[in-house]
């Protein structure tokens, strides 16, 4: 396993930037515009600045207030809009500068330009000194008469001022005063800031501005304690302003106290409902107290109406803390088309992609990013796990060391760094280092330089980082029991720049049985013309994390040197078996690997004369003296998506073994069992075993209580059945430790059953492919079940309790269609899982009752039934997740269709039985206004997310439905007394053949309506050049499903 992403940067992990916001920093802080009157007896002067300075000067002393005199020059100008841009259009007129160069004007030097915010209606000119502040406030103000700006009148005059009392007066200077507090601010002395903010409150108690100043500087020291003692001293004044609430409510947030942030978030949303900054202070007090997906809910509605920046990237990070990573992504890329991606956003983004597991395309972004901010040591690590996830260790290790450079104290990095340590021990490459000559090879650069010429291949591998133009194998087998393959590889580089998860190309190395050489690495330019020579240095070994309870599986890596632009380079590799087998190997070639492929040569030498061949796809083979020549040219891409088939379905490629019956092979390898000694008979540990449980459940049948046991009871130790791993751990063992592989696990529940009565037999499997049935090899085989042949009216049965999530059902449901050899020493022989054609098997249903109150309060309750495959995958999702995590991944899906509600009650049924179905069920309320609009939109989000497969703008391997999927759902809405559903309309589309789709609706009284609604899909397999056909006849159907509904009165 890989390591996590980071934690979900959900609300509690927010930045501080976020809650600076919220506190509002310099550009939001209050400038108490609006305050002063102005006297009647104004004056109209010309706009020169001599007569400005010579006759509106003004001195007055803040009577013991501050300790510094107020120099002041206000005027006014008239506009027929009032702009910012217009205000500095007027300061530029009047000093005759460019309004986009904001220097002070002659005679005015030094002084400073002061614009407040985007949104004052003033701006103007200051000048501090250690006893005077001067300062020039022009201020807009709005005349539908005029557009003119070439005046501008002064106000008040100032005769007006020296009667004035000193109320006025009080107010008029606190307002100068703040804007002391905002210059110190502005030039970072906040200890001055705070003084002047305190002498404006003092001078005038009643402006909320100023208290919002002083508690918005405590946001910025971070200290929520010391903003909540302040604001807590003015309560009258807090409950009158919904910023003083909202900040009150963000201190109480900062210090975890969930239900008084709650409380005051709330107090401000009913002072400004449309108050963007307290519906995120709301939405993190509900996430505080657990309530994650109301949370989301308080944030959905206003981003439907409005793509508001700052709200969409808030609301993704929520979706990332609840692991909704397509959402999250959908949320970030429709921000992005109002504003630029900010650091914060970016990064969200990143998150997204990962979470979604596109580590690819996660490398692509973090290049972008790179472009456009500087390195942080949380982007390097999320760069780190993209490299991880892909195998590039090295790569890897040298982004986290970056970013712990950065910060040292990152947790995760330190954790990731230990890690890749473990798997990249010593970076030795010491195994790669035993010289294996090639086979010869007929391919060189010069053909593959012609088949990408003559092919035409390029256009069809348009958008590909890297392809296989040409890959050649070779192999041998000796007549001393050993094989040797070589293979020979040539790819097109479109930039070396962007290789990403190709930088360095991977392949599996057991050194228990293979030795693994490199034989020649070659980079070429654009021109074909060599530029790189691999070496030794280039190569280095690692351990396979997922193979972590067996060492011996490792993995070479090849790290491809490449500069950027496009370039060519040949791999050339070779392995050699280190054990020896009387018998010819097994061999499956496919013309497909983890990039696309074009073109690909098989050749086998010296075959032996009792070879069986099976081709599969377009392979062509051809009969040389001394070897046998298999060829496929048509381009092959690898498995992307969901609902993507077997390779053999769509590749090409062949199989090859010596002649043998299926008889032969089984009774071979119940011989080897025997040499083994796995004894015939149930061992006394498994007799004991069965009687302990006969004697726990004597009422119950057998086969399915002691699967039950297996499956509950013994862990999962995954290593795949082959040659060199075919012997299963004896029971005794097996019941001692606990847990055990496939052989292990079928053959303890083999032995308890014979004791128990019931014929058994072990069966071997592929898990992947259903097999060749002309092809009798014990190498085709992955996997050990049990078969259990039909007796005394019940059965047959093929039983895997390797699947810890999986009812018992008759056959495996990953299994159905497969070859199984069946190791009955009477008669072995090769059969097929049937596959069970019933849509019960894999239903979900949905019900949803909805009532609403005389109080106008809604209540409802949402089940969910799941049976067969999708229980199974439900179950084994759910068993990665902690028990919060549980919760909410499982509610916000329920309730992906509403907007607005709050839980009562959440349940899971039967999580784990996996016999019975998989119930969820939710219980909740909220209100459901009937005044207004008297329609009500139904749309069945919950049941169409089933039945939704990702989107791909350009889908290279067909698609596979396996099973038939049916997906039904019951609505009942009941209104209260005095009301009725009086019509419904309903759009009705076309269905393709495959997918289908019922209706009904069942009206018993005029207050109660039923809908039911029915799809199904029928399996079918799509080629990908019919996928974009498929989506305009599939996503139709989707999309209008839903019907609106309309409530009159009775």
């Amino acid at each position: 396993m890989g390591p996590k992403s980071s934690e979900a940067p959900g609300k509690e992990s927010k930045p501080v930037v976020s809650k600076i916001a919220k506190a509002l920093p310099f550009k939001q802080f209050q400038t108490a515009d609006g305050i002063i009157n102005g006297s009647p007896n104004t004056w109209v002067l010309s706009s020169d600045t001599a007569s400005i300075s010579r006759r509106a000067s003004l001195m007055i002393a803040p009577a013991g207030k501050s300790d510094i005199k107020v120099a002041l020059y206000e005027a006014e100008f008239q506009i027929g809009e009032f702009r910012q841009g217009d205000i500095e259009t007027a300061l530029g007129y009047l000093f005759k500068e460019d309004p986009s160069n904001l220097s002070p004007p002659a005679g005015f030097e030094g002084f400073t330009v002061f614009l407040p915010s985007g949104d004052s209606n003033h701006c103007g000119l200051m000048r501090l000194t250690d006893s005077t502040l001067t300062y020039l406030n022009l201020r807009g103000v709005h005349s539908p008469d005029t557009h003119s700006v070439e005046h501008l009148a002064f106000t008040p005059n100032p005769a007006a001022w020296l009667a004035w009392n000193q109320r006025p007066r009080g107010r008029f200077l606190a307002a100068l005063v703040n804007v002391l507090g905002l210059k110190a601010l502005e030039d970072n002395i906040h200890r001055e800031a705070s003084r002047r903010f305190r002498e404006a409150f003092a001078l005038d108690s009643t402006a909320p501005e100023y208290l919002v100043n002083q508690a918005a500087l405590y946001s910025l020291r971070n200290d929520p304690s010391g903003g909540v003692d302040l604001l807590l001293r003015h309560p009258a004044l807090v409950d009158t302003s919904a910023q003083l609430c909202g900040l009150l409510g963000g201190f109480y947030e900062d210090l975890h106290r969930w239900p008084e942030a709650q409380k005051w978030a709330l107090k401000a949303l009913e002072k400004e409902p449309n108050g963007r900054e307290w519906l995120i202070n709301l939405s993190d007090a509900l996430w505080g107290q657990g309530e994650k997906v109301q949370s989301k809910n308080v944030l959905l509605g206003p981003y439907s109406k409005e793509n508001d920046f700052r709200l969409s990237v808030y609301l993704a990070g929520t979706y990332l803390g609840l692991e909704e990573y397509d959402n999250a992504l959908k949320v970030l890329e429709r921000a992005h088309t109002v504003a630029l991606p900010t650091e914060k956003s970016a990064t969200y983004q990143l998150r997204a992609l990962i979470g979604l597991k596109n580590f690819e395309e996660g490398l692509d972004f973090i290049r972008t990013l790179g472009e456009r901010f500087p390195a942080t040591a949380e982007n390097l690590f999320l760069k780190a796990v993209c490299e991880f996830n892909l195998r590039l260790y090295r790569q890897t290790l040298e982004s986290v060391q970056q970013s712990l450079r950065l910060d040292p104290g990152y947790r995760e990095a330190q954790e990731l760094q230990t890690q890749i340590a473990a798997l990249l021990g010593d970076k030795s490459n010491q195994l790669l280092r035993y010289p294996i000559p090639p086979l010869p090879a007929s391919l060189d650069d010069r053909q593959a330089r012609e088949l990408l010429r003559d092919s035409g291949w390029e256009t069809r591998f348009t958008g590909q980082s890297i392809f296989l133009i040409a890959q050649q194998t070779v192999h041998e087998w000796t007549p001393r029991g050993r094989w040797k393959q070589t293979r020979r590889m040539f790819f097109k580089i479109s930039d070396g720049a962007r290789l990403f998860r190709y930088s360095e190309l991977i392949f599996n190395l057991n050194p228990s049985y293979e030795r693994f050489n490199v034989n020649r690495l070659r980079i070429y330019d654009s021109a074909w013309a060599p530029i790189n020579e691999g070496t030794l240095d280039d190569y280095y070994v690692t351990r396979n994390p997922d193979s972590d309870l067996h060492p011996e599986n490792l993995l070479a890596h090849i790290v491809l040197k490449t500069r950027p632009g496009p370039m060519f380079a040949e791999l050339i590799f070779t392995r050699e078996s280190q054990v020896t087998s009387s018998d010819f190997p097994y061999v499956h070639f496919e013309n497909g690997a983890g990039y696309p492929v074009a073109y690909s040569r098989f050749e086998l030498l010296h075959p032996p004369a009792n070879l069986l061949i099976t081709p599969f796809g377009d392979e062509r083979i051809d009969s040389l003296p001394d070897r046998l020549l298999f060829t496929a040219g048509s381009p092959v891409f690898p498995i992307e998506g969901a609902f993507s088939p077997d390779v053999d379905s769509y590749g090409s490629g062949f199989t090859a073994s010596p002649f043998a019956t299926w008889r032969d092979i089984g009774l071979g390898y119940l011989e080897q069992l025997r040499k083994a000694g796995i004894p015939a008979q149930p061992s006394n540990a498994a007799r004991n075993r069965a009687a302990e449980i006969a004697a726990k459940f004597p009422t119950d049948e057998p086969t399915r209580t002691l699967f039950r046991y297996v499956r509950d009871s013994i862990r999962y130790d995954n290593y795949e059945f082959s040659v060199l791993a075919d012997i299963p751990d004896s029971t005794p063992d097996v019941l001692a430790k606990g847990y055990a592989d496939c052989k292990g696990q079928a053959l303890l529940l083999t032995e308890m059953l014979r004791a128990r009565g019931v014929e058994a037999h072990l069966a071997l499997v592929h898990l992947y492919r259903s097999g060749e049935v002309g092809q009798p090899h014990l190498n085709q085989f992955n996997h050990v079940i049990v078969h259990v042949p039909r007796q005394r009216g019940a059965g047959p049965y093929f039983l895997d309790p390797t699947q810890k999530f999986a009812a018992f059902r008759r056959y495996p449901l990953h299994l159905e269609g497969h070859n199984a050899l069946v190791l009955d020493p009477a008669n072995p022989q090769l059969v097929s899982i049937p596959t069970i054609d019933s849509a019960e098997e894999h239903a979900v249903h949905v019900f949803h009752r909805f009532a609403v109150g005389g109080d106008r309060t809604a209540r409802g309750c949402d089940s969910v039934v799941l049976r067969g495959k999708a229980a199974t995958e439900f179950r084994e999702h759910m068993n990665g997740w902690n028990a919060d995590a549980r919760h909410q991944n499982l509610l916000s899906w329920l309730a992906s269709g509403y907007s607005s509600f709050i839980e009562d009650d959440f349940r899971i049924l039967d999580e784990n039985n996996p016999d019975v179905p998989l119930t969820l069920v939710l219980h909740y309320h909220g209100a459901f206004l009937l005044n207004g609009p008297r329609t009500f939109d139904y749309f069945p989000s919950l049941e169409l997310s089933l039945l939704r497969f990702p989107e791909a703008a350009h889908r290279r391997t067909p698609v596979h439905f396996p099973h038939e999927i049916r997906v039904e759902s019951e609505w009942t809405y009941e209104l209260p007394d005095g009301y009725g559903w009086k019509s419904l309309s309903l759009a009705r589309k076309l269905e393709p053949e495959y997918l289908h789709w019922r209706f009904s609706v069942q009206q018993g009284e005029p207050r109660t309506i039923t809908l039911r609604q029915q799809w199904s899909v029928d399996p079918f397999l799509v080629d990908a050049s019919e996928y974009r056909q498929l989506r305009t006849e599939w996503d139709p159907v989707l999309q209008h499903c839903g019907l609106r509904l309309a409530i009159s009165r009775l």
